[in-house]
């Protein structure tokens, strides 16, 4: 494998997010990157295999065809990982610094962002509209 695992930075439902260290600095020139890996495994047991086929397309190409956007995560690849534990997907993305966006909304705004200071709900808004930038991107399945 190109990358070697550093920390975990956060998890979901289908997968995990690492920061990694490139072992190969001509593939991956930046020290670091954030890696999201998705179990298919996992996914092939919930989803019908059509579905998981437009999420997997619909996740690959939020992040590669933006790449204008400076809220946006921008991709530099993806492969398919198979060992002893299963198959998973790999995207390699941008390191960002800083909390993810889960942690700010529920652990920093913990009334739901009730009576917080304006420019905390403008940074807020500015990822919502990121969003939806990112949506308008997508492929059409």
């Amino acid at each position: 494998m190109p990358i070697e695992y550093d920390d975990k930075l956060g998890e979901g439902d289908f997968g995990r997010v690492y920061k990694v260290t490139p072992r190969d600095h001509s593939v991956y020139p930046l020290p670091h990157y954030a890696v999201k890996t998705q179990d298919m495994d996992m996914i092939a047991s919930r989803l019908d295999a059509s579905m998981m086929k437009r999420n997997i397309k619909r996740e690959l190409a939020a992040g590669f065809r933006v790449v204008d956007s400076p809220n946006v995560v921008k991709c530099h690849d993806h492969f398919i990982n198979t060992d002893q534990s299963g198959t998973e997907m790999v995207i390699v993305m941008d390191l960002l610094p800083g909390k993810n966006f889960s942690k700010v909304l529920f652990e920093d705004f913990p009334d739901r962002c009730a009576h917080q200071p304006i420019p905390h709900m403008l940074s807020i808004m500015e990822q919502v509209f990121s969003l939806s930038h990112t949506h308008t991107h997508t492929l059409s399945l």
